[in-house]
């Protein structure tokens, strides 16, 4: 009768951080209780190596990761791959434009997103905060502003995938005194 040996080697991963980078993998490995360890030899996955039981890596390009685990025993070695294991995701590009950008009290300005969402994912939170007071959250807002001075317009956008980013467009409407 034959006995049959099975790879126990594995590991898990541990995440802490922003899915859209920068990301911090923590890793645990699981090994053959029955046999010696020599060493370990990970490749994490974003160029960096590591020879330590229990390596964290920082991760910040958007890309899908690979990571590998040798553990080396006194009679040979193991390695377990994961590929895919993760994914950072790309951050959302954050634009707009306006209609007008001065005039005399009171002058109502309309607001468009011209943002954009990263291939495979979508928009689907928007903030406006305007300086000054006033918060919106459609893809196309109106505001009128009465008062005179410079304000500042700052666009919030997240995409489905958890990915945010922002833009603030200094003096982007400027009220005369009339």
């Amino acid at each position: 009768m034959s006995s049959l040996a099975w790879a126990q080697e594995d590991f898990t991963p541990s995440y802490a951080g922003d899915p859209c980078g920068p990301l911090t993998v923590s890793y645990t490995p699981t090994v053959d209780p029955g046999r010696v360890i020599s060493g370990y030899l990970w490749d994490l996955g974003n160029g960096n190596t590591s020879t330590l039981e229990e390596p964290s890596a920082s991760y910040v390009s958007a890309q899908a990761y690979t990571v590998s685990l040798t553990v080396q025993y006194n009679d040979g070695s193991e390695t377990v791959t994961k590929t895919n294991l993760f994914e950072i995701f790309p951050r959302p590009t954050v634009s707009f434009t306006t209609d007008a950008s001065g005039g005399c009290a009171p002058l109502t300005v309309n607001f468009t997103d011209e943002s954009s969402a990263p291939a495979g994912s979508s928009i689907v939170t928007r903030l406006w905060e305007f300086e000054g007071g006033g918060s919106a959250t459609g893809a196309t807002e109106t505001v009128t502003f009465s008062s005179p001075g410079s304000y500042d317009v700052t666009l919030y956008v997240e995409t489905d995938n958890g990915c945010s980013a922002s833009f603030t467009m200094p003096d982007a409407v400027v009220i005369d005194n009339g």
